[in-house]
């Protein structure tokens, strides 16, 4: 099991250690498959950065924080790349399926099978669950796949929680070293006055930009409405991006 996305180095990092599993059968060698390593602790999805945090530890440092604070990682198939050495990404999505369930069925890991729908009454089910917080994965949205589509690209749909934060200071926006006359974002805090806890630095319109660096001195303190996928126990909002200013 290797990272999706390679390290610094350029080599794809080996997170084989921080899961369990059984022996690939012969028949299976050469498949290839995308999965999402989540982590349970108590029952519940683990944050993205707790995960992070085991996932870019060494062996010895993941192991142990995952005995001590009793969390298991588990893998989540969403997309088959290869079966028995021959690409098969270009499937359609129902026959990917088909091969994922083939693949776990045969090979003894902690899998979670990723929900899925495909009745109007089924999606509005999961959906529902999903903006309420009561499904045990995720609230953050859906990935829809083209039903019966060859080489299949899937949309992402995302539920963005919108919330109300104050600007502490605004922040020029660097180009080549040096600073630009335009506001290249702004750190915030949760309530008036209070300390700084993140920043946002995207959802701009280069006009806001210009604005917002002109104004910078009379912004500090007011009251801006963001765009996030949820907040860190911190406090501070998960892929911010500006909305609007409270008016």
């Amino acid at each position: 099991m290797f990272s999706h996305a390679p390290s610094t180095s350029g080599e794809l990092v080996n997170h084989s250690h921080v899961l369990s599993t059984g022996e690939v059968p012969k028949d299976l060698k050469g498949t290839q498959i995308k999965a999402e390593i989540l982590g349970k602790q108590h029952g519940k999805v683990i944050p993205l950065r707790m995960l992070g945090g085991i996932l870019n530890s060494t062996p010895e440092n993941a192991l142990a924080r995952m005995t001590k604070e009793k969390i298991r990682l588990f893998l989540a198939p969403w997309k088959m790349v290869k079966f028995r050495g021959k690409r098969v990404d270009d499937l359609p999505y129902e026959d990917q399926i088909d091969l994922m369930k083939e693949v776990t069925k045969k090979i003894d890991a902690p899998w979670i099978r990723v929900p899925q729908a495909s009745t109007m009454a089924s999606k509005t089910k999961l959906i529902e669950a999903m903006r309420s917080g009561k499904h045990p994965l995720t609230e953050e949205g859906l990935i829809v796949w083209p039903k019966g589509a060859i080489s299949p690209i899937p949309t992402k749909i995302p539920f963005n929680a919108h919330s109300q934060v104050y600007i502490v200071d605004v922040h020029p926006m660097i180009s080549g070293g040096k600073k630009v006359p335009m506001a290249g974002g702004f750190s915030y805090s949760l309530k008036p006055g209070g300390p700084a806890v993140g920043n946002v630095g995207t959802g701009f319109t280069m006009q806001e930009r210009k604005e917002f660096w002109r104004d910078r001195a009379t912004l500090k303190g007011a009251k801006i409405v963001i765009e996030s996928k949820g907040q860190f126990p911190s406090g501070a909002h998960r892929a911010p991006s500006y909305k609007s200013l409270h008016l």
